[in-house]
């Protein structure tokens, strides 16, 4: 009897034991996500699973031969971490012998590698089914295994290209139809394109007659095919930095329209960057043109009219 017992609490002790480990790892599925800390003196980085609502954090890898100094080495996408590394081979950078690898990480600490190619730059589709990959100067549509789906050189977004272009990549629109890439001279800005995923069709606008400074000083709305942008002037020293300081010129703030090529002035400053930023749809970030901190700007209407007008 006493058996019987004793083995009844052990199916009861096993079947909450079960229920309750199949519950946490429901829980971690929904909370858990990856996160990275670069190390750019030692060229590494530490990958974290963290939990979402408990904010703590363990570490599972270190990955080696990461790419720090690049501009865009890692983005999340849904809790996954996608990063470039960076394989140097024993005949080094004079032989010509590396290549950049785009790796994806996800919360059961599974590392794959998906795309390979000397100079990598990349962006995941916010569904990520598709990456928009930069290299040997093309723009290349791939899946979410590596496989080229399309690509453009840019003689073939540029029909002119007697200025010899760049290419460079820009966003993703929320519902996954469309990536917007550019061509650029320098640090001049030429056209930016859009290409439609399910067609292949890529729509020109030509974005060389506004007078756009840096990169830093504008950005592009993917969504309602906007650009918030500033006239502040392209500065390559200290000298000229120091001069356009004390010129006491007036800098102006914009939104435009890409569609209708309608403009509209926001604000000014006197001689001070904006770094303006969409925090969505309707709302921009920038520099406070007359002080201290940022500005949360939200114009909803006034998109309205200007698409309008």
């Amino acid at each position: 009897m006493n058996k019987k017992i004793y083995m009844i609490a052990i199916g009861i002790l096993i079947a909450i034991m079960f229920t309750t480990t199949i519950k946490v790892q429901a829980n971690e599925k929904e909370n858990v996500k990856v996160v990275c800390e670069m190390e750019e003196e030692h060229e590494k980085a530490d990958l974290y699973l963290e939990n979402i609502d408990k904010g703590k954090r363990e570490r599972f890898q270190t990955l080696s031969d990461v790419s720090v100094g690049h501009y865009h080495s890692h983005e999340y996408r849904n809790n996954n971490l996608y990063i470039i590394k960076r394989i140097v081979g024993d005949g080094g950078y004079d032989e010509n012998d590396w290549i950049d690898e785009l790796w994806k990480y996800d919360i059961h600490k599974k590392g794959t590698k998906i795309y390979s190619c000397q100079g990598l730059d990349f962006r995941v589709s916010p569904n990520e089914k598709y990456i928009a990959i930069e290299c040997d100067d093309e723009v290349r549509l791939i899946d979410d295994k590596g496989n080229v789906l399309k690509a453009y050189t840019i003689d073939q977004l540029e029909k002119n290209n007697e200025c010899e272009f760049g290419l460079g990549l820009l966003e993703w629109t929320e519902d996954n139809k469309s990536f917007w890439t550019y061509s650029a001279v320098g640090p001049d800005t030429e056209s930016l394109f859009k290409i439609n995923i399910n067609s292949w069709d890529v729509e020109k606008f030509d974005n060389s007659y506004l007078p756009m400074g840096m990169g830093l000083e504008w950005e592009l709305n993917p969504n309602n095919e906007m650009i918030v942008y500033s006239d502040y002037p392209v500065i390559f020293d200290i000298l000229d930095y120091d001069a356009f300081k004390n010129s006491k010129e007036k800098v102006n703030l914009y939104i435009h329209d890409l569609r209708n090529k309608h403009t509209k002035k926001i604000t000014t400053s006197i001689t001070k960057e904006f770094l303006p930023t969409w925090i969505n749809d309707d709302t921009i970030e920038f520099e406070n043109p007359k002080g201290a901190g940022r500005i949360t700007y939200t114009f909803e209407e006034k998109i309205k009219k200007l698409k309008k007008d």
